[in-house]
């Protein structure tokens, strides 16, 4: 484990990770950064765009990783992380390294400069936003009001064995370029295997570059470790429903530990959701990703309450 070696790092360290990776996703990058940031080890946070299964580099990236070799004395990463040499190595104390954190914008197009600096967002250090608190309202809905909540029960059940299992995506095969018959495939959960809360569609684009948590009452029956699986939509004014980069979290809660509240992270990402778009949280019980839980189980998600469950969004500005 990096936790038990993360104090001997003195070095300064620069920090790249792929958003589109669901192998080895942004949060262990966050983590690490936080913890050399809190050592007072000089750190930067790159979230790029690509993912760990033959993904195409972005253009004016140059991530070397998914074949971005051409270009490099232009190209955004490589300038980058050669300007953190001279720095460091060097020890130019009149370089400029960058931004503690920046992440790559897929909703910017490229520019054709040969820089992908442009699809950049940037800020002095990680995390960047406020987190926008929603509330698990009734048994499918997300409201920022307290007073709005509805209290209810809803159950979702684990079959027998696991299967049929829901499906988000192939770790290491999904990228747009590493296997266009997996990365066809469209995500699926079996019918009473989840639980979806929606919010109302945003009135202004929201952006959102961080790791969204939620604040969950749980409770199952058959007392053995709860597993599930958290996941974060993008829903259009249509009902159509993206699961954003096709991440999922995978989480395991001991029995006993279920008696207080479940605080979870997602997994992290930068998007944007467009004006009339929504976001979505869905708890699923099982995922073809993963060893799902072989005894059958139902699950019951509870809202409301003086301790209500609720999903936190980084977000651009609070609304």
């Amino acid at each position: 484990s990096a936790a038990t070696h993360i104090a001997k790092v003195k070095v300064p360290v620069m920090l790249v990770q792929g958003q589109s990776d669901t192998l080895f996703n942004l949060n262990d990058a966050a983590a690490t950064y936080l913890s050399l940031r809190q050592a007072n080890v000089p750190v930067a946070l790159i979230w790029n765009s690509g993912g760990h299964g033959g993904y195409d580099s972005a253009d004016g990236e140059c991530e070397v990783y998914g074949g971005g070799t051409t270009g490099l004395d232009g190209c955004y990463l490589s300038l980058r992380q050669l300007a953190w040499f001279d720095r460091w190595l060097r020890g130019d104390t009149t370089v400029d390294t960058g931004p503690g954190f920046a992440y790559y914008r897929d909703w910017i197009a490229y520019d054709n400069s040969g820089s992908a600096y442009s699809q950049y967002g940037q800020a002095a250090q990680f995390p960047a936003q406020a987190m926008q608190t929603f509330y698990l309202s009734g048994s499918d809905a997300l409201v920022t009001d307290p007073a709005a909540i509805t209290a209810a029960s809803t159950l979702f059940i684990n079959p027998p064995g696991g299967t049929p299992s829901s499906y988000t995506e192939t770790s290491n095969f999904t990228g747009p370029a590493s296997s266009p018959s997996l990365a066809s495939l469209t995500p699926v959960d079996p019918p009473g295997e989840t639980v979806s809360f929606t919010s109302a569609p945003f009135t202004r684009d929201v952006v959102s570059a961080g790791i969204p948590s939620a604040h969950l009452h749980l409770a199952h029956i058959n007392t053995q470790d709860l597993v599930f699986f958290g996941k974060v939509w993008d829903v259009d004014g249509s009902g159509n429903a993206t699961l954003i980069h096709r991440l999922i979290a995978p989480v395991r809660v001991a029995d006993a530990d279920l008696a207080k509240a479940v605080d979870i992270h997602l997994l992290g990402f930068a998007h944007r959701f467009a004006k009339g778009h929504s976001v979505r949280l869905t708890l699923a019980a099982t995922d073809q990703t993963s060893y799902n839980a072989k005894l059958p189980d139902s699950i019951t998600v509870t809202t409301g309450g003086s301790d209500p469950a609720s999903f936190s969004l980084p977000v651009d500005g609070l609304f």
